[in-house]
């Protein structure tokens, strides 16, 4: 996209439609010298930034090879005619550019970019393994942002469940199927640079409880109540432990247990 030039020291320039554009100022002298330079865009984001500076110096009225020498702002330094520059950390960086000409006339121009931070997105879970009967995952936002006039935006949760998610800072989840599943933060500052975390939660299932007995009426006299446990869980619910309520105060961890009463009463075995 291009603009119609103008002939102003300082320019203001409002554009009615969005897009990415690049803006370029050529300076001239009384006595017909010229500069120019432009850049793609002066301030990026350091995770997905691209700087492109492209040199437009000239020499009016002369001949021959000029040369260049770019200070990119990091202590980094080079030859080239145009620079593509990712930079290692966020700030500030004035870059500079020199040429000189054959004939040893020298100028320079120089401009100000900005690599901006991205947030680091973390999150914690108050418990990644629930049962999916009484589960209930708490998940609190730990995002970090460097200081500066930068700010968390929004952020946006993804519970794996394919169900909508969240905008709220802290997030809330009840599944109702048990599986596993990937939880997704992700978090964008003001100025629109982002990141993204995953976390794994794993909802156990429930085993289905049930078990017979070999005489539900017996005597007290020689009474032996044998309890066969039919208890199942579904593939890959894990291994399941057992304890047994004989309904007088007495319990077992057995998987099959035989019981004698030593009184005679109604009881309530689970």
């Amino acid at each position: 996209h291009s603009f119609p030039t103008r002939r102003s020291s300082d320019l203001s320039k409002k554009y009615n439609n969005f897009g990415s554009y690049s803006v370029r100022l050529i300076v001239t002298s009384s006595f017909g010298c010229a500069d120019t330079r432009s850049i793609n865009q002066s301030q990026q984001c350091i995770n997905n930034q691209q700087f492109d500076f492209t040199n437009r110096t000239i020499v009016p009225g002369s001949s021959g090879s000029i040369s260049y020498l770019w200070n990119l702002g990091d202590s980094v330094t080079s030859t080239q005619t145009n620079i593509t520059k990712k930079y290692a950390y966020y700030g500030s960086k004035q870059v500079l550019l020199k040429a000189t000409s054959v004939a040893g006339c020298w100028d320079t121009a120089s401009q100000w970019i900005v690599v901006q931070p991205k947030p680091s997105a973390k999150f914690a879970i108050n418990s990644d393994t629930q049962c999916v009967s009484t589960n209930q995952y708490n998940f609190t936002n730990q995002t970090t942002l460097v200081s500066g006039p930068w700010s968390i935006k929004n952020q946006s949760w993804n519970f794996g469940d394919g169900g909508f998610g969240a905008t709220t800072t802290n997030a809330s989840k009840k599944y109702n199927n048990f599986g596993s599943y990937s939880v997704r933060l992700i978090v964008t500052s003001s100025f629109g640079c982002a990141d993204t975390t995953f976390q794994p939660v794993r909802v156990h299932p429930m085993p289905k409880v049930s078990y017979s007995v070999n005489n539900a009426n017996q005597c007290l006299v020689g009474n032996d109540f044998q309890f066969s446990n039919t208890t199942s869980i579904v593939s890959g619910g894990g291994n399941i432990t057992y304890q047994w309520k004989f309904g007088n105060g007495a319990t077992t961890t057995n998987t099959n247990p035989n019981y004698s009463y030593a009184t005679a009463n109604t009881y309530a075995v689970a």
